[in-house]
């Protein structure tokens, strides 16, 4: 099937399901499932890439900053403000801003994305930047202790392609996210935290911590 008619059919199930009121990440799943590239097709086009947000608290508040930043400088940006965290939302939100012929009009991506579902976004698209949050007991049922959502975090980082900076608001995360940099591409890791020995803006290279 053609590309663009799958966007035009993408968009009508998007306008069908705002007129009955229906799920906002409800196209996203319709286009995943016709066009599993979709979402990385779209987003390659970026001149500046894609940023990951992601953590157990403060994604859709720190997404809406982040944005709000990039604006301020002049760059057009793309975020999935309508759809959900999950993957489908983030189709869901392209299907509102491409254009029949799948182009999209900014400059980067700033994706507020589930820790579990950001762990497979990432394997396909991997993100120019992430900024991840705190790491906190939270929807046991999903992810058990809290040590699987920090490796989650770390399978973000791992595949990030340049900076990656980790917010650190309470002390559970202290310690627990940490980066392979066999695998992992980016030149530093910023970590923030107002929690004890955390208290200023560090750097982390090579195993080894220096002020920023």
């Amino acid at each position: 099937m053609p590309k663009s008619h799958i966007t035009i059919l993408g968009k009508t199930v998007r306008r069908i399901a705002q007129l009955r009121g229906g799920g906002s990440a409800l196209p996203g799943l319709f286009v995943e499932t016709i066009d599993p590239d979709f979402i990385s097709r779209t987003l390659a086009q970026l001149p500046q890439g894609v940023i990951v947000i992601s953590g157990t608290n403060g994604k859709t508040t720190t997404t809406k900053m982040v944005v709000e930043l990039l604006e301020s400088q002049g760059l057009k940006v793309f975020t999935n403000r309508t759809g959900s965290n999950f993957t489908r939302g983030v189709a869901a939100a392209l299907l509102g801003e491409v254009t029949v012929k799948g182009a999209l009009d900014a400059d980067i991506a700033v994706l507020e994305l589930d820790e579990a579902h950001a762990v497979h976004f990432v394997t396909k698209i991997p993100p120019r930047y992430s900024l991840l949050l705190n790491v906190m007991r939270d929807q046991l049922d999903r992810f058990g202790e809290i040590d699987a959502t920090a490796t989650m975090l770390e399978t973000i980082a791992s595949n990030c392609t340049s900076n990656v900076c980790i917010i650190i608001i309470t002390g559970w995360a202290n310690g627990r996210i940490t980066i392979n940099n066999n695998i992992h591409r980016s030149d530093s890791i910023s970590y923030y935290s107002t929690y004890n020995n955390l208290i200023f803006p560090y750097t982390y290279n090579c195993n080894s911590f220096t002020n920023t």
